[in-house]
């Protein structure tokens, strides 16, 4: 082993880790590249994903207004209707002596 020298590179030729360490630069820069566009793929999606709440916040709050909206609506028409009935009875309007206070014999006992 002691015989054994390394030559030294010839004249005008370029040594060997002259392109071992351009490749090697050149993949980092590369995976820098790749790493940048990652981080702003990643930030237009949180983005993206922040409005898609925000928009989705806007129609949970539509959603609750109508929905009180509609529950006075259903309120009012039932308390509409009740009255209504309750209102067309007939024994309200009828001022004649009921025909059970006519006919009975219980209030002449008492």
């Amino acid at each position: 082993m002691t015989g054994h020298r390394i030559a030294p590179p010839a004249a005008g030729s370029v040594p060997r880790t002259y392109f071992s360490n351009r490749l090697l630069l050149f993949l980092l820069l590369s995976l820098l590249i790749s790493l940048l566009s990652l981080s702003l793929s990643l930030f237009f999606l949180f983005r993206l994903l922040m409005n898609l709440l925000k928009v989705i916040e806007d129609w949970k709050f539509i959603a609750m207004v109508l929905d009180r909206f509609f529950l006075w609506m259903f309120t009012l028409a039932c308390l509409g209707g009740s009255a209504g009935i309750i209102l067309r009875a007939p024994s309200l309007y009828d001022m004649r002596e009921p025909i059970g206070e006519k006919l009975s014999d219980i209030r002449r006992i008492i």
